[in-house]
């Protein structure tokens, strides 16, 4: 179990990203944003390097997998940036949290993964809660 700790982490960081977004788009551009965002990655990697963490580029199909990956978080956050600057964050971030039925989904397809009847219901029930609180 201990995938929860940094699950919660993840929980509490990303409940946080939306308000502290739709914050920031009060005055700034999107553009200005992922810029921030730029540089908190920047300093995540320098933070990386300093503490001897070994990096390196792999080849092959995983290498591949996270070049994909690094594309689609900075396309994913401009896509929430938008949303969030025309809508209001009590709307657009439940809505937003629809994103594990396309995961399971693609785990299905992609990572032939199996699901049981217990997390068909469960993922079922996190879009008709979101159905509800976008009433």
């Amino acid at each position: 179990m201990s995938w929860i700790p940094p699950t919660v982490g993840y929980i509490v960081l990303v409940g946080a990203l939306g308000v502290t977004s739709k914050y920031a788009l009060r005055s700034l551009s999107w553009q200005e944003v992922i810029l921030w965002t730029a540089v908190a990655y920047g300093v995540t990697t320098v933070l990386l390097v300093a503490t001897g963490t070994p990096l390196r580029f792999h080849a092959g199909l995983n290498g591949g997998m996270a070049a994909v990956t690094a594309v689609i978080a900075p396309l994913s956050l401009c896509l929430l940036y938008f949303a969030l600057r025309d809508g209001d964050v009590t709307r657009v971030i439940p809505v937003s949290s629809v994103y594990p039925l396309v995961t399971a989904v693609l785990a299905l397809l992609v990572l032939n993964e199996h699901f049981s009847v217990t997390r068909v219901v469960g993922t079922a029930l996190v879009v008709v809660g979101v159905v509800l609180l976008t009433l």
